[in-house]
């Protein structure tokens, strides 16, 4: 007759049909955990370098977070803004540099724009800044979600063109004001026929009239009558002797 087993025999029996259930279950754990630490490792990775593209990017870059508030910021946007990362980072957007950047246009794009949109390009905003005087920038943002966090960044691009406006603008004058002296000049232009006995001039028409109207009409020039010594002396002095 077989032996029954003891209490504790089959008590060790029931804890070693669990640990053998459980294998599984630890085997999808454990690979679970791995590809997770991969994952976070890849993406910690993917951050390192996009912080370092950041960072060396010749333009000012800033990196905001959901309520808009200075995640990050590259050197450049330090050195042209000329701010302090203890006096940025963390910081309302808008309350930077002693409320410098309380743009309206700026918080329009952002918190009304952007929202229904994942990036705005080409945004040209004018500001005169407290620090460094008025600036002509382009603005470009792009919303950047964090699926593993549930969070998003907005990474904000600006483009200092104010250089090139005033070049552009003092080109279109420069270019305006040639149009103007060449249309000056080319008014009274060329072969003007003057009838050698009453001194009329020929116009655009053919017709004769006096050169004082033609020169109105074809000038800026305006004329204020008088008469000359000569005329003087025919006129009165000659008469007054006959």
């Amino acid at each position: 007759m077989a032996r029954k087993p003891t209490s504790e025999e089959l008590e060790q029996s029931v804890n070693d049909l669990k640990q053998e259930a459980a294998k599984p279950q630890r085997v999808e754990q454990e690979r679970r955990w791995k590809q997770r630490r991969a994952t976070d490792r890849a993406v910690g990775e993917a951050l390192e370098y996009a912080e370092a593209l950041v960072d060396t990017a010749r333009e000012p870059l800033v990196v905001l977070d959901g309520d808009l508030r200075i995640h990050s910021a590259n050197r450049s946007f330090y050195q042209v803004f000329k701010v302090k990362p203890e006096e940025t980072l963390g910081e309302f957007i808008f309350d930077l540099g002693n409320r410098q950047w309380y743009i309206p246009k700026l918080r329009e794009l952002l918190e009304e724009i952007l929202p229904q949109n994942t990036k705005f390009n080409g945004f040209e905003v004018e500001h005169d800044f407290e620090s460094i005087g008025k600036k002509v920038m382009l603005l470009n943002a792009r919303r950047i979600a964090r699926e593993s966090e549930g969070t998003e960044l907005i990474l904000l691009a600006i483009e200092d063109i104010t250089d090139r406006k005033q070049a552009q603008e003092q080109q279109e004058t420069l270019i305006k004001e040639l149009q103007d002296a060449n249309a000056k000049v080319r008014m009274l232009g060329g072969l003007l026929p003057i009838c050698a006995s009453c001194k009329k001039i020929r116009d655009d028409k053919g017709y004769w009239t006096q050169i004082e109207a033609y020169i109105r009409d074809h000038s800026e020039a305006e004329f204020s009558h008088s008469i000359c010594p000569n005329c003087v002396e025919n006129l009165y002095h000659k008469g007054h002797t006959r």
